[in-house]
């Protein structure tokens, strides 16, 4: 690998709402040739600026040569966000948990397919999702009504319907996050996401609902999490760095072949106990993800 190829291994965020030729995005793609974008809420202010800016970082790709788009992605914070102020420009539908309820496999594949046809008009080719976590209880569950189920059942076939239709408008999926974070906590301390899960628990249930999703190729990448599972792993390494996660259970267990994109470096305890650069490599070349996100700092 070259050095002009170190910057597809990225999944970067930047700072701003409007694109400069001397902003940070201007120098990730120009300097270091990042492909790979995840859109923030601190890059929104409305729909038609966000729309400049997607088709003005695409724009500057193709003037710097790049062979093929951006990969611009949002993730379900970012898209509740918009909906939740009542844009005309955007459908507002119900919460995942309450289409997933109705119990119609239809209308959760139609409301994939209308996401997709809506972000696709914003800009954006890529989403991280959906969410394949499965719903404990409120206090501990990360994404809460957002997710599509409270058993590994109803999560996985809700969530093919709604990837089905996703990809069915050519838009990029990418479950979230592997293994699973339905039961989690958070360190009082840090602020870390922690996977209470044992091992056994994991493997026989948690990852199921993205088995589903990939026996039917509903997944064109899957995420996992920069969260630790000291119940399931026994040492300090988070999910996202560590093989036992993703060499075994996702590559080797679940056959997963396609892209893996490591979670968000930027925690805590991965700065304290590695930095990012030891995180980085730990990430690649010891767990085995195809690309690692660092989107909260520039530097």
């Amino acid at each position: 690998m070259s050095v002009n190829d170190i910057g597809k291994l990225l999944f970067a965020g930047f700072e701003g709402v409007e694109f400069s030729e001397d902003g940070q995005a201007a120098k990730l793609i120009r300097d270091h040739r990042v492909h790979c974008f995840l859109i923030k809420r601190h890059n929104y202010v409305n729909i038609q600026q966000l729309k400049t800016l997607l088709n003005d970082l695409q724009a500057f790709a193709y003037n710097c040569n790049f062979d093929s788009p951006l990969a611009l992605s949002i993730n379900i914070d970012l898209y509740d966000h918009m909906r939740d102020q009542n844009l005309k420009e955007l459908t507002v539908f119900p919460p995942s948990l309450a289409s997933s309820a109705t119990g119609n496999f239809t209308l959760c594949y139609n409301i994939g397919k209308a996401v997709g046809l809506e972000l696709k008009a914003i800009g954006f080719n890529m989403m991280i999702g959906p969410i394949l976590d499965i719903f404990y209880k409120v206090s501990n569950s990360k994404k809460g009504i957002n997710t599509l189920g409270a058993t590994v059942d109803e999560v996985s076939k809700y969530a093919v319907a709604f990837g089905c239709g996703i990809k069915s408008v050519c838009f990029l999926t990418s479950g979230c996050s592997f293994p699973g974070m339905g039961n989690t906590s958070i360190d009082s301390v840090t602020n870390d996401l922690i996977l209470v899960e044992d091992y056994n628990q994991i493997e026989n249930k948690n990852i199921l609902p993205f088995k589903a999703m990939i026996e039917v190729d509903a997944l064109d990448s899957i995420l996992v999490t920069s969260a630790f599972a000291p119940n399931a792993l026994y040492d300090d390494l988070s999910c996202c760095l560590n093989p036992k996660i993703v060499d075994t259970l996702l590559r080797e267990k679940l056959n997963f072949d396609k892209l893996v994109i490591g979670g968000c470096l930027e925690t805590y305890e991965i700065i304290l106990n590695y930095g990012i650069g030891q995180a980085a490599a730990l990430s690649i070349l010891y767990a085995h993800c195809d690309m690692i996100t660092i989107c909260k700092s520039y530097k």
